[in-house]
């Protein structure tokens, strides 16, 4: 099984400064919360280390804000209709690639709010879309 994210996706990752925030796209599906748990805590690691790296990158290249206080919509583009739980996608693992990379300083909930995630369906370009808004709104 490879969990691995390409390094020739980074060129697709994308990010837009807005007015309120912060908006990203990764071109990714991060794996569900049950199929990450059953991965070998070294794969987990190696997973989240090269998201953060990505993360990183497109935030060093793109001269991304940091945010102390933020809301963290997600928004999964996936390439069915499949059922999914939106528990399953909380969005933990993503939380802390963006600390990890600068975007955010720190996770922790009373800095952070994290809304439910919207699932919807694109065949052609399935991904990952983050906005970032100031403030706990």
């Amino acid at each position: 099984m490879k969990t691995a994210i390409q390094k020739s996706t980074a060129n697709t990752w994308d990010a837009y400064i807005l007015p309120d925030g912060l908006w990203l796209a990764l071109p990714l599906l991060p794996p569900s919360q049950n199929k990450y748990l059953r991965w070998h805590w070294a794969e987990r690691r190696r997973y989240l280390d090269e998201l953060s790296e990505n993360l990183g990158w497109l935030a060093r290249v793109r001269r991304l804000p940091r945010f102390v206080e933020a809301t963290v919509h997600i928004t999964y583009l996936f390439p069915d209709r499949r059922h999914r739980d939106k528990d399953n996608y909380n969005g933990k693992f993503l939380l802390d690639a963006l600390k990890r990379a600068g975007i955010l300083t720190d996770d922790r909930a009373e800095l952070v709010r994290l809304p439910e995630p919207e699932f919807l369906v694109d065949r052609q370009h399935p991904r990952t879309e983050i906005w970032i808004t100031r403030g706990e709104g």
